[in-house]
């Protein structure tokens, strides 16, 4: 007899599939309006529909014996099988082995006992870090009856955790760079000795990630311009560096990158002088300045581009921050 997941509620024959055992010895009876064959070949079969928390009972009715009146035989098991616990990618068809922070991890419970109810069941992992925090989260349950369990939760870069303090409609684990991330799913019903299994997963939470470099051609219809914009993206990458470093309050590593990012938009004002490269130059040094407190360099910037510049897109914003900045000069 073919078990299957499903309740009295479940429909109990279904078409035959490839993932279902062949040549039993023996099969559920079919009602006789419901058979059909092709090429000799059965297309539908009557499954056992059960759900980790049934009792199966067999009975089967010994009318000839020896000695004394018939008698019914019985024999009674339950469903169990062994869990599984898997870390994977964003489509639950891969195992991951390393996790990455500011990213989501996704978990799968594999556990068909655990399937208990005509509702979509819950699986319980715990989740500790090398850092200090240790929450519990809930995975649901796929489908009403398919024993899978999944779900996801976010690594929230924390350099001192607090335990206990995750939120079940936004769930993230408080780790960070070169953390070790360990997960446990109890199975309460395994064919082991104990009849409990304990399955773990652990995973580095990685320092970085690895570089790629390729190489590529792109044809500038102004030859200044295939030199200028390389240097100025360069230019935007280290604020871009410093607002990620600012999230997860490195300050050292943010003025760093600031310092850095204003010595490359110098080269650029200086190699590349044109008009047509000014207003966009001046607005991200004054971005620069901006966060670095400094007044006199911020303002400068964004007068250069309220005065000399009003037509151009950045104006407006830049008129903005001017006014913004020359009253904050005003309270100093």
């Amino acid at each position: 007899m073919i078990l299957q997941l499903g309740s009295k509620n479940s429909p109990d024959v279904v078409p035959l599939s490839t993932n279902m055992p062949r040549d039993l010895i023996g099969r559920g009876k079919l009602p006789e309006e419901k058979t059909a064959r092709q090429g000799g070949e059965m297309l539908i079969t009557r499954v056992l529909n059960v759900t980790g928390k049934d009792r199966i009972t067999a009975i089967y009715n010994d009318t000839l014996r020896p000695k004394g009146p018939a008698k019914d035989l019985k024999s009674e098991g339950r469903l169990i099988a062994n869990g599984t616990l898997l870390v994977t990618d964003r489509e639950y068809d891969k195992e991951v082995r390393q996790l990455h922070v500011g990213e989501k991890m996704f978990l799968m419970v594999t556990d068909a006992d655990l399937d208990t109810s005509d509702e979509r069941d819950k699986a319980r992992v715990q989740i500790v870090t090398e850092r200090g925090d240790k929450e519990t989260i809930d995975l649901e349950e796929t489908l009403a009856h398919s024993g899978v369990f999944t779900g996801s939760v976010g690594l929230k870069p924390t350099e001192k955790p607090v335990p206990g303090n995750i939120k079940p409609d936004e769930p993230f684990i408080e780790s960070y760079f070169g953390d070790t991330v360990s997960l446990k799913y109890v199975d309460n019903a395994a064919s082991t000795e104990t009849g409990m299994l304990e399955l773990t997963r652990e995973l580095p939470v990685v320092i970085g990630t690895d570089g790629l470099v390729s190489s590529f051609s792109k044809t500038f219809n102004d030859e200044k311009a295939g030199r200028w914009k390389p240097k100025f993206h360069i230019a935007e990458s280290f604020f871009e560096l410093f607002k990620s470093h600012k999230t997860l309050g490195r300050n050292e590593e943010l003025k760093n990158d600031l310092e850095a990012g204003r010595r490359v938009l110098r080269e650029v004002m200086e190699d590349y002088p044109s008009p047509k490269y000014v207003p966009r130059i001046a607005y991200l040094r004054g971005q620069f300045a901006q966060e670095l407190q400094k007044f006199e360099e911020a303002v400068e910037s964004y007068q250069l581009i309220v005065r000399q510049y009003s037509d151009h897109p950045l104006a407006p914003d830049a008129q903005y921050k001017l006014a913004q900045w020359l009253r904050r000069g005003q309270q100093v």
